[in-house]
């Protein structure tokens, strides 16, 4: 009896292991199922995340730029606050060129648009007065007392959505909201234009009443960029690992002028160089080329522009007419040019940099005096703009003005002027004596010590 009782305990005892072990394994498989669904949930919780994240990074980058665009126009005038809207406001909607190429507006979400209103855009005087009573809507920063003293312009991208394809199965959300800011102004002073009636060749003037930067002498060619990370493009060969690759770096040379293989970069649109024009106030051309860009460049145009302007192209190489016109500033002249209309500059030593020609005197292996005329200091240092190379589009015939540098020249061009043509940035805030170099033209009062303010730009305050 003992033995039957021992093994019937023993058969149940095995049962109910077996039992035990079979509900461990639906336990388990309960587990498992709920532990995935947690798994799941979850991850998709965090593509619909990353989805709404990468959406918000499209809409900060147009806020900015909408921002920037906007500040570019602010000029102290009433007209500067409506050009500011419709800057900031044409930044973000794609438009038809001439020749029908689109030129590609800032989306988000995989190409939707970035929708504002001008509800969505207001100014101030100072960055703190946002969020305040003093915050200017658009008709307030217009009025005649106030638009010489607005420096900011804050554009708010209304609430945008993004369709949450898991987060509407998890949390019973079918869309997410987005929506950013940004907050842009011009960096500092310049000089105020003449007025509109005023005898041709009337200098501006600079004073701390001065409205924001504006450069009333620049040469007609350009430096390029890139528009999304403002890297300079197009730099001489060898000159790669100089300075800072993502910005445009003092003692640095830069191509202004492409040669006659420029457009095989794919930097610019066919048929483009690097040169400018100047436009009348009603858009249409001041130039016509040839020897009109030829004494520009020899002498500078005399056209009040800043940041955000429009100025025309002009295309074709050009090379005599740009080496004549540059080769002026070193006391060679042909093509018309003489000494008097175009004084060369104090030292035209070939083959210095600038801290060298700073340093130089009479007397030092790095001077040389000019063989004819009297030289100006710093004729060798030309104020040109700095663009971003999708402005040069097939179709187009203006481009907008991003910044502007001060290039040191070298070198003369050589003959035929061909070639890529270089010179060496010296900085965007360019402060010396000298940079008016007419002497019939010039710009600067007794209170500022013969200096010229440094340029200015429109940067991005948050």
């Amino acid at each position: 009896m003992k033995t039957g009782k021992a093994f019937t305990s023993t058969r149940n005892l095995f049962n109910q292991t077996l039992a035990f072990k079979r509900g461990e394994r639906g336990v388990a498989a309960a587990v498992f199922v709920l532990g995935l669904a947690t798994f799941l949930a979850v991850g998709s919780m965090a593509i619909d995340i990353s989805h709404q994240t990468m959406a918000g990074v499209e809409l900060q980058n147009g806020a900015d730029a909408a921002a920037w665009a906007g500040a570019t126009a602010l000029n102290g005038q009433p007209g500067g606050i409506d050009a500011a809207v419709n800057r900031a406001r044409a930044i973000l909607t794609p438009a038809t060129l001439t020749g029908g190429v689109m030129d590609k507006a800032n989306t988000f979400d995989f190409g939707s648009p970035i929708v504002i209103s001008n509800a969505n855009i207001t100014f101030a005087v100072n960055n703190g007065d946002f969020g305040t009573n003093k915050e200017l809507t658009i008709a307030q920063a217009k009025g005649d007392t106030v638009a010489p003293r607005v420096r900011f312009i804050r554009v708010n991208i209304p609430m945008h959505y993004v369709r949450g394809i898991f987060t509407n199965v998890s949390i019973g959300r079918q869309f997410l909201g987005v929506t950013r800011e940004a907050v842009a102004s011009m960096s500092a002073n310049g000089l105020t234009p003449p007025a509109a009636d005023a005898p041709v060749g009337t200098p501006p003037t600079l004073s701390s009443d001065s409205p924001l930067n504006t450069l009333c002498n620049w040469v007609p060619l350009s430096a390029l960029q890139d528009p999304v990370n403002f890297m300079p493009l197009n730099k001489p060969p060898g000159s790669a690992a100089c300075g800072n690759a993502y910005k445009f770096t003092p003692g640095c040379t830069y191509v202004i002028r492409a040669g006659s293989n420029g457009n095989g970069t794919g930097f610019v649109a066919g048929g483009n160089f690097q040169a400018l024009a100047a436009l009348n106030p009603d858009g249409t051309r001041m130039d016509t080329g040839g020897s009109d860009l030829r004494d520009r460049i020899a002498g500078g145009i005399k056209v009040c522009i800043h940041p955000g302007d429009w100025i025309g192209t002009e295309p074709g190489e050009n090379g005599g007419t740009v080496r004549q016109g540059l080769n002026a500033r070193f006391g060679d002249y042909n093509g018309g040019l003489n000494s008097a209309t175009y004084p060369p500059d104090i030292n035209v030593k070939q083959g210095i940099t600038y801290k060298e020609y700073s340093a130089a005197k009479a007397g030092d292996s790095a001077f040389q005096a000019p063989s004819q005329g009297t030289g100006v200091r710093n004729r060798r240092v030309i104020v040109i703009p700095i663009i971003n190379n999708n402005e040069f589009n097939a179709g187009r015939d203006k481009v907008r003005l991003y910044d502007l540098g001060a290039f040191f020249l070298r070198t003369k061009v050589s003959n035929g002027g061909s070639a890529d043509i270089t010179a060496e940035y010296v900085g965007s805030g360019y402060d010396t004596p000298g940079l008016y170099n007419n002497p019939s033209f010039v710009a600067v009062t007794p209170d500022n010590g013969g200096r010229v303010r440094g340029l200015s730009k429109a940067i991005i305050v948050r």
